[in-house]
């Protein structure tokens, strides 16, 4: 399995949970939904792994922050749990011949797009990129015809993926001003489309969030005239 955070069959990790390895896809736990009774004793687990100190998982840097203690949880408790069978697109920037992802575009069961999570550059932050209009284009996975439904054999569109759906971590390089970029960044692989922003049926909405940031900044920021009124 190709793991970006380097979970693999060797790592401390496995032994430091108790818990046996798992050859599978790391966990993106910006949405999720859970049974709480069902998953009662899984999200103690969590709760425990999250804030346990010392922090072996952070000293030894055995994970990139809180997301994959879901999955740890579930696997521990042997609790049942599903996971999206869309891998992660990326909504970012090209230039050129260069891609910089910098928000992951999750899907629901059907493998429709539903969720943004803008991880890579915050709505709210530094003042002169979060002005800045990042999505322009959405990078996704391609899976062959005979794979392209999720309702298709489960087994060989994972096995697909998993041997296919490579992304890459990077510095932010020809995207001044941005730290990070991530998905198939050279916009080499034949596994991956891109799609123009202006393409696609929600092409307004990076314009709809930004117009929400800038009311929340004028209740928070009021104006001198408005400090008045309010006296």
């Amino acid at each position: 399995m190709n793991t970006i955070f380097n979970i693999n069959k060797e790592s401390l990790l496995w032994e430091l949970v108790g818990t046996p390895y798992v050859d599978m896809f790391e966990q993106e736990s910006g949405q999720l939904l859970i049974d709480r009774r069902r998953s009662d004793v899984a999200l103690k687990i969590v709760q425990f792994l999250a804030l346990r100190k010392p922090d072996h998982f952070e000293r030894f840097k055995l994970l990139h922050g809180d997301k994959d203690l879901f999955r740890l949880a579930w696997l521990k408790t042997n609790t049942s749990f599903y996971m999206i069978q869309t891998p992660a697109a990326a909504a970012g920037l090209v230039k050129g011949k260069q891609f910089c992802g910098m928000t992951m575009v999750q899907h629901d069961p059907q493998g429709d797009i539903l969720f943004l999570h803008h991880n890579g550059k915050k709505l709210i932050g530094e003042e002169e990129t979060s002005k800045t209009r990042v999505w322009t284009h959405l990078q996704s996975f391609v899976f062959p015809k005979n794979l392209a439904s999720v309702n298709v054999n489960t087994n060989e569109r994972y096995e697909y993926m998993a041997t296919n759906y490579h992304v890459r971590i990077v510095g932010g390089g020809i995207f001044r001003g941005f730290l990070m970029c991530y998905g198939d960044t050279v916009m080499e692989s034949e596994h991956f489309k891109t799609t123009s922003w202006g393409d696609l049926p929600f092409k307004d909405l990076e314009d709809r969030l930004h117009g929400f940031i800038q009311e929340v900044n004028a209740i928070d920021n009021p104006s001198e005239n408005q400090k008045d009124i309010a006296i």
